[in-house]
Order: C-alpha cells, then sequence, then structure tokens
C-alpha cells in the first residue's frame, strides 16, 4: 500500500480463487506492517466479512489449493 492504513481501516474486497470470484466484500485492517522501502509502503493483514455460505465454499476451494500443492511437491 503506497499510504499508511489504520486499524480499523475498511476497503471493498474481491477473493479470486480458482474460477471462483467472491465480490462485494469488506475487509477491515487489523494488522500494519512497514516495509523497508523508499518511499516507504505498508503491508497489511485483512479480516474480510464473508457469509456462512461464501465461506464454506472458500474454505473448500482453499483445501483443494492446498492438497494440490502438496500433490506437486
Amino acid at each position: 500500500m503506497a499510504k499508511c492504513p489504520r486499524i480499523g481501516d475498511t476497503s471493498d474486497c474481491t477473493i479470486n480463487l480458482y474460477d471462483i470470484t467472491l465480490s462485494g466484500l469488506t475487509g477491515t485492517v487489523v494488522h500494519i506492517f512497514e516495509n523497508q522501502s523508499d518511499p516507504p509502503t505498508w503491508s497489511v493483514g485483512l479480516s474480510i466479512n464473508v457469509s456462512e455460505d461464501e465461506r464454506d465454499q472458500l474454505a473448500s476451494l482453499m483445501m483443494a489449493f492446498i492438497n494440490k500443492e502438496e500433490e506437486l511437491a
């Protein structure tokens, strides 16, 4: 990020995983790390609000991704 965020700031988010897109989500900044760069940039940790159905779908997709990565190792 080019501008220093604050804990609690929110932003619209979209998650793309495989061919599934979950859009219209809201992410809340929960962690900030200043990168050692010039000019300064920041990495952030987000808590993303998703419905229970979207959470189940996302969890299944993530497990499929992890399992595929393990097969390639």
